[in-house]
């Protein structure tokens, strides 16, 4: 009996090692069998009790496409399981009580019974799974880190008894509370993304890392969390944030709260700050030596000063409406390279941009900005002078009178206004055009400035000729009142046609004629203004004309003294199609008498050639000139008008035009020539801001017509300019704190001949241009017809064509300028033509 007894337990217990553990799931199974390390070590293609009892370390079926993890109970002994983006539903790890970590991200499980395994450390849950809606870690005391994020239907978790816990992750579920306070342990905690109104986490004095982001958190106590490095606390309802206590934060992020003041003085340490969207109107970073980013865009700071911030290798401070001034002069700015990993964790960039009264940023080498920092408004002043920007100016101030009776100026003679006043200090150049009131004002930093009278003839002399005055400290002003006299007797008149509308066939067109008198007697005389009748038609005038005749409209002056200009306004009605067709040409002529005892006759007539459109921008920059001019008037003015029009949905208080004049241009010689509104001029190192405070523009849906304003001056090129020379403008356009309107780009070649009129697909040329007595067209169609016509725009010379190549004579004609209208099989082409 004995020996049938022993040979019973012996098959008994072959038979218990031999058995097959059910494993429902193909998935599942052809992961175990091809695990790493083997876990059917007999290679049978199964797995027995045996082999599931042997396995002590991890199991890991992440990515293998397992539905059902039945069978995992018969792993008694594993201390590790991975089912990582597992397509599982149900899990039963009750028998796996040796479990150390277990992974279940990103899986499609409801419940999960976590009782018996108590020695559990490490549990990661979540990753949208929007059946889990409970975790129970009550038995779980050996937990260390617990993972529980991207579960929208988890609504609270108990973590009372896990008090050894050093990581708790619960960001972007649905929690309305969370008792931390018995988890002392804490060295990171996350609950990102929740329903969290306020969060006690004063008994955390071990935390290192915290984030509690997009919440609705009002008041943030971290007073007691010495040890802590990292706080994120980005969207929610701060408005104060005290870390003076947080002397080893080397990360903060409050993006998007409501704080008025942030106090970072304390923290020495830090690297990264990320205050966007803020209200915070300064920002001391003195102490901050060792910063690395900074991110600190739509606030309402005034200034930045950043020259201790020696690290700084990323820094965004966009869309600050009141921010003047940058000092970025830190002596290291050749570290911070747009694109290049800053601090080795991750890109570099500089952005300035929609900052619409920033005027000046401080850097170390002026090439290197420039070159580098593109990132900013139209029109901003990159120096190496840092008074200015951190805001610490000094004033030179005064007022020109005309001593007309050169008997020494006094109150009684009568003040200019729009004349230029420069200043320098050797290396920038600042410069205001007085006001009506004949006086001006320049800002300037500390330094010796040396200030002038620019752009006047050599009909007057200044009296002193120039000032000089040193600056030391700040909050100082000087006077310098200059007297100007004439030097000789000179008559001189000016005139100039400023289009204030684009024109458009069937629609009115205004037109500013603007005379000045630029010479040293008081004159009297006749304006007139003839146009091309058989294209548009005259409508009123503002002062109204004294006579017309025809196509000549005649305005009487009488007594305009030396450096007055006045203004008349001209309506035309354009006449509609097929009279005038987009492209077509309206000629004008705007004459200023007397002319026959004039010093320079020339500018006492101007010729305004403007092209008929359909469509347009009502924010543009044009110069009357055109796209070319002949090298033999380079001596000449170029007239630029820039036009703006509100078409947002609120009136904009203040209006900024800023222009950024070409490197060819000699901004001494600009001259103001009419504006829309009454407006301030300031001028640094070539870049002029035309200010147009409380003008209170209204938009174009309330009233079209007073919803529009120009500028319009004018501006002679350098000397030495030279054929083939491009003088390039943009201008922006700032409505109150809204971002730049960038207007189109014109520009001016200077031509030996004037050349070559191009049609997008006919190829349409002129040549030569100037000429005496002969010219050619050439185009890749055949030519139609060719109309010559004068500057009142009359025929006077038509041609039929046969060819792609015809040959006209004019050397009948006076010299002067005229238009060839050339039409061919594409279509047509007008091109301005001078004969000599």
């Amino acid at each position: 009996m004995k020996h049938v007894l022993l040979a019973l337990c012996l098959c008994l217990g072959f038979f218990a090692t031999a058995q097959t553990v059910t494993i429902p799931d193909p998935n599942f199974k052809a992961a175990l069998l091809n695990h790493d390390p083997v876990i059917d070590t007999n290679g049978d293609g199964e797995i027995q009790v045996s082999e599931a009892e042997a396995v002590t370390g991890e199991i890991n079926v992440d990515g293998t496409n397992t539905t059902d993890l039945t069978g995992i109970e018969a792993f008694v002994n594993i201390t590790r399981l991975s089912c990582n983006e597992a397509d599982i539903t149900t899990i039963d790890i009750t028998q796996n009580v040796n479990l150390l970590y277990l992974d279940c991200f990103n899986t499609d499980i409801s419940t999960i019974d976590l009782s018996q395994n108590i020695l559990l450390e490490e549990v990661i849950l979540g990753g949208g799974d929007e059946l889990l809606s409970e975790v129970d870690v009550t038995n779980n005391i050996n937990l260390k880190n617990l993972y529980c994020w991207a579960l929208p239907n988890l609504t609270s978790i108990d973590v009372s008894n896990n008090t050894l816990l050093e990581v708790l992750w619960v960001s972007d579920n649905d929690l309305d509370l969370l008792d931390v306070s018995n988890n002392t342990a804490l060295r990171t905690l996350n609950c990102n993304r929740n329903n969290l109104t306020t969060i006690d986490i004063s008994n955390l004095s071990e935390l290192e890392n915290f984030s509690c982001g997009y919440n609705q958190i009002e008041i943030l106590d971290v007073s007691q969390n010495l040890n802590l490095t990292s706080l994120i606390c980005y969207v929610n309802s701060l408005s104060e944030l005290d870390i003076s206590q947080n002397v080893n934060l080397l990360n903060l992020d409050c993006r998007n709260n409501e704080l008025q003041v942030l106090d970072v003085s304390q923290n020495i340490e830090m690297k990264s700050l990320r205050c966007s969207t803020n209200e915070l109107q300064s920002l001391d970073l003195s102490e901050n030596l060792l910063l690395e980013r900074l991110t600190c865009s739509y606030n309402n700071l005034t200034s930045l000063d950043l020259s201790g911030n020696e690290n700084i290798c990323d820094l965004s401070v966009s869309n600050n409406p009141n921010l003047e001034y940058i000092n970025f002069k830190n002596g290291n700015n050749t570290i911070l390279v747009p694109g290049s990993i800053c601090s080795g964790s991750g890109p570099s960039d500089f952005d300035a941009s929609d900052n619409p009264n920033l005027q000046y940023i401080c850097i170390d080498d002026l090439d290197y900005g420039v070159e580098t920092f593109l990132n900013v408004p139209p029109g901003v002043i990159f120096t190496e002078d840092c008074g200015i920007t951190t805001g610490d100016t000094n004033i030179i101030q005064g007022s020109l009178s005309f001593d007309e009776n050169m008997d020494g100026c006094d109150r009684f003679d009568i003040k200019i206004g729009n004349i230029f006043v420069s200043t320098t200090d050797g290396i920038n150049d600042i410069g205001s055009a007085s006001l009506e009131s004949g006086f001006y004002t320049l800002k300037v930093s500390e330094n010796t400035y040396t200030t002038s009278v620019v752009g006047l003839s050599s009909y007057f002399t200044v009296t002193p000729s120039e000032t000089v005055d040193t600056f030391t400290g700040f909050n100082q002003s000087e006077i310098a009142d200059f007297c100007i006299a004439p030097a000789f007797t000179a008559n001189d008149l000016a005139i100039s046609i400023i289009p204030t509308d684009v024109a458009r066939p069937g629609f009115e067109a205004n037109y500013t004629l603007t005379y000045e008198n630029v010479g040293t007697t008081t004159l009297s005389g006749a304006i007139t203004l003839e146009f091309d009748e058989s294209r548009i038609s005259f409508v009123s005038a503002s002062p109204s004309e004294t006579s017309q005749v025809n196509n000549t409209i005649t305005w009487s002056y009488n007594s305009l003294q030396p450096f007055m200009s006045k203004s008349i306004s001209v309506d035309f009605s354009v006449l509609p199609p097929p009279t005038n067709e987009s492209g077509d040409v309206l000629t004008f002529t705007a004459t200023a008498n007397p002319i026959s005892t004039d010093e320079t006759p020339d500018d006492n007539v101007f010729e305004l050639n403007q092209e008929v459109v359909n469509s347009y921008d009502p924010n543009d920059k044009q110069v009357t000139q055109g796209s070319q001019v002949l090298i033999d008037k380079a001596d000449e003015y170029l007239h630029y008008v820039i036009r703006f029009q509100n078409l947002g949905t609120a009136s904009a208080i203040n209006v900024r035009v800023q222009d950024d004049l070409d490197e060819l241009l000699d901004w001494t010689t600009l001259k103001i020539l009419d504006s829309s509104h009454e407006m301030n001029v300031e001028m640094v190192d070539g870049k002029i801001d035309f200010i147009f405070n409380d003008i209170n523009l209204p938009t174009e849906d309330t009233n079209p017509e007073a919803s529009q304003g120009y500028v319009a001056y004018k501006i002679k090129p350098q000397l030495g300019i030279a054929i083939g020379d491009v003088i390039e403008n943009t201008a922006s356009i700032y409505f109150d704190f809204n971002p730049a309107i960038i207007t189109n780009t014109v520009s001016t070649t200077y031509v030996e001949e004037l050349g070559i009129g191009e049609f997008e697909e006919s190829n349409i040329v002129l040549y030569p241009n100037p000429t005496e007595n002969n010219f050619t067209i050439e185009a890749v169609s055949r030519i139609k017809k060719i109309e010559v016509l004068n500057v009142l725009g009359q025929t006077i010379i038509t041609k039929s064509g046969a060819s792609n190549k015809e040959e006209i004579s004019i050397s009948g004609l006076q010299t002067g300028n005229y238009f060839v209208k050339v039409t061919s099989e594409e279509g047509s082409e007008t091109i301005r033509l001078l004969k000599r």
